[in-house]
């Protein structure tokens, strides 16, 4: 989609944003005239690679498009608030689907594995390499890799040892936290340059909540 179209096309879309919420059959359908919404979604997608490129940081093209849209400040901060609400809850949405299937992946895993053990023990019990049927076909097979591990992990032969390089040290982030805290030197507003104290750099940015 162009620049040109979608600032054409801007306006409804966030228009079409503050309509109330419906139930919907569709897991990631929220508000009503969703094709105007998918607008700015199909635009966002189609730059998805240079968002990812930018931390997840939206391009100046759609900011550009977002300062044409005509209305009042206080407008158009709410209907952008909408779309903003809307995209949380699709990736709430699609988050919670994908706990699913990666579960319902585990889960059928793990019961393909366990019949597979169930079969071999069944084939090595009649002492067969291999049963065919019309349908399936089914036969041990050696391993393709070979299982080495030490008798006793606790005294692994000299020549097999792997020395590993002490790790860094870590920052301990609460401590730092409370003796700040104490000394009274957590900023109460938002910080325009870091601040160091002790080999400390402290920071406290702003964001925004929409609800």
């Amino acid at each position: 989609m162009s620049k040109e179209a979608a600032i054409q096309q801007l306006g409804e879309v966030l228009a079409a944003a503050d309509r109330p919420a419906r139930a919907s059959a569709s897991m990631l359908r929220l508000w009503e005239h969703v094709d105007q919404l998918e607008i700015v979604l199909d635009w966002i997608e189609e730059h998805q690679q240079e968002i990812e490129r930018a931390g997840g940081v939206l391009p100046p093209e759609l900011e550009e498009l977002l300062d044409q849209v005509e209305g009042a400040i206080e407008q158009k901060i709410e209907r952008i608030g909408l779309l903003i609400r809307n995209l949380q809850l699709n990736a709430s949405a699609a988050k919670d689907e994908a706990d699913r299937l990666a579960g319902l992946s585990r889960t059928y895993t793990r019961q393909a594995e366990s019949l597979k053990a169930y079969l071999l023990h069944q084939l090595r019990r009649m002492g067969q390499k291999k049963v065919e049927t019309a349908r399936v076909k089914v036969r041990r097979q050696i391993n393709g890799a070979v299982t080495v591990r030490p008798a006793d992990p606790a005294s692994i032969p000299e020549r097999y040892r792997i020395i590993l390089p002490p790790p860094p040290p870590q920052f301990n982030r609460e401590l730092a936290l409370a003796d700040l805290k104490e000394n009274n030197c957590i900023p109460n507003v938002p910080t325009d340059e870091p601040i160091v104290i002790d080999g400390l750099v402290i920071e406290r940015g702003e964001h925004v909540r929409v609800s």
